[in-house]
């Protein structure tokens, strides 16, 4: 009888800690996909910016500086987005196409660009700054 409920306990213990772990996957993925939405508005706000800036520049070339700072912080934002995207693609047990940036499943080749893709095992570096 003892070793009935030894094993119940280990069965309940197991299923506890795994679905503590698939929940705090699920809670990581829906926090980076947020993270994204709210990178990708920032990103699209300073395109219109930017484009504010180039207009502003064609009747004024003084305004330059503008312009690269501008360029700059686009380029931050789209690395932001593309390091949260292979994060998420790595929680979902997938991975980023290295040639045309599509989600695609591990290892498989890429179904937009048709390019083979090589596994890549290790997870991505989370980032520090959350």
């Amino acid at each position: 009888m003892a070793k009935i409920v030894s094993d119940i306990k280990k069965s309940v213990v197991a299923v506890t800690q795994t679905a503590k772990k698939k929940t705090k996957k699920i809670a990581e993925a829906t926090k980076l996909k947020l993270d994204i939405k709210m990178e990708e508005s920032n990103l699209e706000h300073c395109y219109e910016m930017l484009g504010r800036a180039v207009h502003a520049n064609s009747k004024n070339p003084n305004n330059t500086s503008r312009v690269e700072a501008l360029m700059a912080q686009a380029d931050r934002i789209s690395t932001i987005i593309k390091e949260y995207k292979t994060r998420l693609a790595y929680l979902q047990d997938k991975e980023i196409c290295a040639y045309c940036e599509s989600v695609i499943e591990r290892g498989a080749p890429c179904e937009y660009c048709n390019e083979k893709i090589v596994a890549n095992k290790k997870e991505p570096e989370a980032e520090e700054n959350n």
